[in-house]
C-alpha cells in the first residue's frame, strides 16, 4: 500500500486552511473590483459621470486631437467621465494647476522630469510625441550657419525651454553670452527681423513662415543628441492615490481618442474648426497633422508607451548638465496603466498569513530554482526589451530621415505596410489616401515581383537588383533595389530601399554600345591596333587583325617580351623612336617621328615588313607614359613599288636603245 509522506500528511490540514482562505480572498477581491470597475464604465444613464478637466498646453489646435476625438467619439462618456478642455491663459503654469487643484490633469513636455526631481509628486501618464516638435529656427538672411554664430544675437525663447538649453550645452554655447528674449507665442517679431532666432514647434510655426515666403534654418536638439519626448500627459500623485480608477479610465479613453484621431485627420480638423477655434486655416491643421504623424509615429510605437530608459536618458543628460542631481531616481514618476488598486487594506493580516501558509508548502526547492530562473528570463527580457526600443527608436529616426525611399509591403498581396517621407514623395503617396496602395502599381513589368518572390524563398533577401520601376510622374526610372524578408504587423512582409540609378544604367548602356562598336571597327579592320606601356615594355592592348598579319593571336603577341616580339633591327628602331621623344610635349610630336618602318616576324618565320604609325600618350603632369600606334603590313606596297622599279628601269633600257 502507498503511503503519504509524513510531512504532507502532518500539514495537510493547514495546508486545506491556506487554500480556503486564499480562496476566499480571491472571491472578495474580485467582487471589490468589478464593483470599481462598474462604477467607471456604467451608462452615464445610471451613473452621473465624474466631471474631470485637462488644461491643454496651448490654445486649441490639432496638437490636441486625440482629446476632442475622445470627446466627441464618445470614449470619456463610456468610461463615465466628463471631461472639460482648459486653454490657457495669460497666468497658466499646467504643473501648478494641477499640483493646486484647479485641473485633474495637464499637458506638459520633458520639464515635468524638472519638477519631479525638484520635489513636486507628479507622475507622467501618457506621452503622446515619441520626438520633440522643438526646434530652433534661424533667419537665413542673418548669417548665422551654427549655433556658436548665436552669440551676441537676439534669440527668443520660452521659459523653461530645457530641451533648448540642453542642447545649447551640448554644443558648449553657454547661454549668458545670448541676447534671450522673452517669447511673444507668435513669429511677428521674427518674420519682420526683431530677433535673429526663435524657439518654435516644426509641427505649427513653420507653416506660418512658408505661408510668408520666409527662408529661414533648422536647429534640431536630435543632431546634438538630444532626443527628449514632446507633449506627455501628466497628473499629480495625489490625484492617483485619491481616484486610481478615474486616473486610468482617464488615460485609457485618451489613448483611444488618439488612436482615432492619427487614423481620420480630416474629420478631427472639421471638428476643431465647427467647434473649437478657426485661429488656423484648414491648410495649417493639415500641415500640423502631417507633422505631427513624424514626432508621434503610431504605426510603429503604441501612442503613450513610454519607455523607462529613455526618460533615464532624459534624467542623465539634465543631470550631465547640472539641472538635477546626479543620484536621482525615476522611482514613482512613470504610470503603470496593468498596476493594480488595493482595495483590501482591511484584509492585509489575511493576506500575509494566506501568503505564509502558501510559501511553506509550496517553497520545495524544485520550484524555488524555477523561480528564479524564470525571473532572471524576466530581468533579461526587459533589459533586452529596453534595448530594443532604443534602437528601435534610432533606427525608426534613422529611417524617417534616410534621403531614399524605403518601403514595407505585404508578402502575400503587395499592399503598402509603411512607407517613410521619401518614398511618400517619391511615389506620390498620400497619407490620407483611404484605398489601400499596392507596390505592384509602380512596377514597370509587374512580373518582375514572381522573380523578387522566388529569390527570397530561395535565398532570403535580394541584393542590389536593378529594377524598372515608375515614380510619381509616371516616369520610368531605373531603380537599383535590396529586399528581405521580414515580420510587420504579425504578417510576412518585404523590406525594400530604393537608390535611383537611372543616370548609371543609360551610361552603362551607352558604353556598351560604343564599346560594341569599336570592337565590331578593330575586329574588322586590316590594320593592327596596338597600346603599349612605357614602364613595363609590354603590350596593354593589341587588336585581333594580328593573327591575318601574322600568324599570332593576340594573346600570344601580349604574352612576348620586346626582345621576343620584334628582331634586333626592329627592336633597336622601335627603342631609339622612344629616346628621342621621351622628353618631348606633346604639341613638340610631329609624324615625322610618329612614322616608322618595323619589320615584325610571322609565325612561319618570315618576316612582315610593316609601317607602324606612333603617337605618345601623356599623363597629368605631361610625363609620356603610353604608346598608341597603328601597324600597317606594306607588303603589297613594296612588291607594287618593285615593280614599278622594274618597269622604270626596263623603260630607260628601251630609251637607250632606240637613242642608238
Amino acid at each position: 500500500m502507498l503511503r503519504k509522506p509524513a510531512c504532507i500528511a502532518a500539514g495537510s490540514g493547514l495546508f486545506s486552511f491556506a487554500v480556503t482562505a486564499l480562496l476566499l480572498f480571491s472571491f472578495l477581491l474580485n467582487n471589490s473590483v468589478a464593483i470599481a470597475h462598474d462604477v467607471f464604465t456604467s451608462s452615464p444613464r445610471t451613473v452621473a459621470p465624474i466631471k474631470v478637466s485637462l488644461q491643454l498646453k496651448w490654445l486649441h489646435q490639432f496638437q490636441f486631437a486625440g482629446y476632442y476625438a475622445a470627446i466627441s467619439q464618445g470614449y470619456y462618456q463610456d468610461a463615465g467621465l466628463e471631461v472639460s478642455l482648459l486653454e490657457p491663459g495669460d497666468t497658466t503654469d499646467p504643473l501648478h494647476d494641477v499640483l493646486e487643484g484647479r485641473a485633474d490633469f495637464a499637458v506638459t513636455g520633458p520639464d515635468l522630469l524638472l519638477a519631479r526631481a525638484h520635489g513636486h509628486q507628479v507622475v507622467a501618464l501618457a506621452v503622446i510625441f515619441q520626438h520633440s516638435p522643438q526646434v530652433l529656427l534661424v533667419r537665413k538672411d542673418s548669417g548665422i550657419t551654427s549655433l556658436q554664430d548665436l552669440v551676441g544675437r537676439r534669440v527668443m525663447m520660452e521659459q523653461p525651454s530645457a530641451e533648448i538649453k540642453a542642447y545649447f550645452e551640448a554644443e558648449k554655447l553657454p547661454i549668458e553670452q545670448l541676447e534671450v528674449v522673452a517669447h511673444a507665442f507668435s513669429p511677428e517679431a521674427f518674420i519682420k527681423g526683431e530677433v535673429d532666432a526663435i524657439s518654435a514647434y516644426i509641427s505649427d510655426e513653420t507653416f506660418v513662415l512658408n505661408e510668408a515666403g520666409m527662408e529661414y534654418l533648422v536647429f534640431d536638439p536630435k543632431a546634438g543628441g538630444i532626443d527628449f519626448y514632446g507633449d506627455l500627459l501628466f497628473t499629480s500623485q495625489a490625484q492617483i492615490d485619491a481616484a486610481p480608477e478615474k486616473v486610468k479610465a482617464f488615460v485609457e479613453a485618451s489613448l483611444r481618442g488618439w488612436k482615432y484621431a492619427m487614423k481620420h485627420p480630416d474629420e478631427i480638423i472639421d471638428l476643431i474648426l465647427s467647434k473649437y477655434s478657426q485661429r488656423h486655416s484648414r491648410a495649417h491643421l493639415k500641415y500640423e497633422a502631417e507633422q505631427m504623424q513624424h514626432l508621434i509615429i503610431p504605426e510603429i510605437v503604441e501612442i503613450g508607451y513610454m519607455n523607462p530608459g529613455r526618460w533615464q536618458h532624459i534624467a542623465d543628460t539634465f543631470s550631465s548638465q547640472g539641472m538635477i542631481a546626479a543620484d536621482f531616481k525615476l522611482d514613482g514618476f512613470i504610470y503603470d496603466r496593468d498596476q493594480k488598486p488595493d482595495y483590501r487594506k482591511l484584509f492585509l493580516s489575511a493576506v500575509v498569513i494566506i501568503l505564509v501558509a502558501v510559501v511553506i508548502f509550496i517553497a520545495a526547492s524544485f520550484y524555488l530554482r524555477h523561480i528564479r530562473r524564470r525571473h532572471q528570463e524576466m530581468l533579461d527580457k526587459i533589459k533586452a526589451d529596453e534595448r530594443y526600443n532604443n534602437l528601435l527608436s534610432r533606427y525608426q529616426h534613422l529611417i524617417e530621415k534616410a534621403p531614399f525611399p524605403i518601403l514595407i509591403t505585404a508578402l502575400a498581396d503587395g499592399k503598402l505596410l509603411y512607407h517613410n517621407p521619401a518614398a511618400a514623395t517619391f511615389f506620390g503617396i498620400r497619407s490620407d489616401s483611404d484605398n489601400p496602395m499596392l507596390m505592384t502599381d509602380f512596377y514597370a513589368n509587374v512580373g518582375e515581383r514572381q522573380l523578387f518572390l522566388f529569390k527570397i524563398k530561395s535565398e532570403g533577401h535580394v541584393k542590389d537588383y536593378e529594377l524598372q520601376i515608375r515614380n510619381a510622374d509616371g516616369k520610368g526610372i531605373w531603380a537599383s533595389v535590396n529586399v528581405a524578408a521580414v515580420t510587420f504587423d504579425n504578417q510576412s512582409a518585404l523590406f525594400a530601399s530604393l537608390i535611383d540609378v537611372t543616370e548609371r544604367v543609360q551610361a552603362r548602356a551607352e558604353l556598351k554600345e560604343l564599346s560594341d562598336r569599336l570592337r565590331l571597327i578593330t575586329d574588322n579592320m586590316r590594320d593592327v591596333i596596338w597600346l603599349f606601356d612605357l614602364q613595363s615594355q609590354k603590350l596593354l592592348y593589341i587588336s585581333p587583325s594580328v593573327y591575318s598579319m601574322r600568324g599570332y593571336t593576340p594573346e600570344e603577341v601580349m604574352a612576348q617580351a620586346l626582345d621576343e616580339g620584334l628582331p634586333t633591327k626592329a627592336r633597336e628602331t622601335f627603342v631609339a623612336w622612344q629616346n628621342s621623344l621621351h622628353n618631348k610635349t606633346d604639341d613638340e610630336i610631329t609624324s615625322d617621328y610618329s612614322l616608322l618602318r618595323i619589320d615584325q616576324p610571322h609565325r612561319d618565320g618570315s618576316m612582315i615588313p610593316t609601317e607602324v604609325t606612333a603617337r605618345l600618350i601623356f599623363d597629368a603632369n605631361g610625363t609620356a607614359v603610353r604608346v598608341v600606334g597603328v601597324s600597317r603590313d606594306i607588303r603589297e606596297r613594296i612588291r607594287a613599288e618593285n615593280e614599278r622599279h622594274r618597269l622604270e628601269g626596263k623603260l630607260q633600257q628601251l630609251k637607250k636603245t632606240e637613242s642608238l
